[in-house]
């Protein structure tokens, strides 16, 4: 019978090899197959492997120092300020000195404390209930109170005030996401820090917006400027629900 080409027995005895000398090569590669991690066997294993991956990356950065951790954000802060007061913070101290200045001294502070009690070591003593109800209507009622500052023409219709709102809001939804992304990757995971990155991710929404936005209707900064900072809490307490309840 015609031997194949392509035939292991062919392709050892034409080169001088016996079948012998194949056998440790094949036990090798069979011994590293039986080492290797088998593939996830569904979508959802492999979003577990994913998981378990971006898990580690994050718990590294979550091991270093709490000074470390908190000057990071600090600095994100930081830097991310000096951006908007750049891009309009002269125009909006102009335009409105004694409102804009008050605002954005009363919301650093607030968003500094804020990012400090995200990045708080696991070892930090626990809150008691009403220091946790304080924590989290202490900067809600702050910004409501800088948002009812009357300082600009109201709407005439819902419609128009909230045709007005929306660029603001989602400006600063996309500010609060980038902010809330790099406090939750620094913090250690405990509900109140997560709570707290999303409370400061809010209030840095809202300082930002004050640097540059020219409207300053009750209106306006209820939905557009105030908006942002309760649908960033709003959102993170939901979703904190849904995975205690997986």
């Amino acid at each position: 019978m015609r031997t194949m080409r392509g035939d292991p027995k062919h392709t050892a005895a034409t080169s001088g090899q016996p079948e012998e000398a194949l056998e440790p090569l094949r036990a090798a590669v069979t011994a590293n197959e039986r080492e290797m991690d088998p593939p996830p066997a569904s979508f959802a294993q492999l979003q577990a492997v994913i998981a378990h991956d971006d898990a580690r990356v994050l718990s590294g950065v979550r091991a270093q120092p709490t000074v470390v951790r908190r000057l990071t954000l600090l600095a994100e802060l930081a830097a991310l300020a000096g951006f908007e007061l750049w891009l309009g913070g002269h125009d909006a101290l102009h335009a409105a000195p004694l409102r804009v200045g008050v605002s954005l001294v009363v919301l650093a502070v607030v968003v500094v404390l804020a990012a400090l009690y995200s990045t708080r070591p696991l070892r930090a003593r626990l809150l008691s209930r009403g220091g946790e109800v304080a924590l989290l209507l202490a900067p809600l009622a702050i910004t409501l109170v800088l948002s009812l500052w009357p300082a600009g023409h109201v709407s005439g219709s819902l419609r128009a005030s909230l045709e007005g709102a929306l660029p603001c809001f989602i400006y600063g939804s996309v500010v609060a996401l980038v902010v809330f992304l790099v406090a939750r990757a620094l913090d250690r995971g405990a509900w109140l820090s997560s709570v707290s990155a999303a409370l400061s991710a809010g209030l840095f929404a809202n300082f930002a917006l004050t640097t540059h936005c020219p409207l300053a209707g009750v209106d306006h900064m209820l939905l557009g400027h105030f908006g942002v900072l309760f649908a960033a809490l709003a959102t993170c307490m939901l979703w904190l629900r849904a995975r205690s309840d997986q």
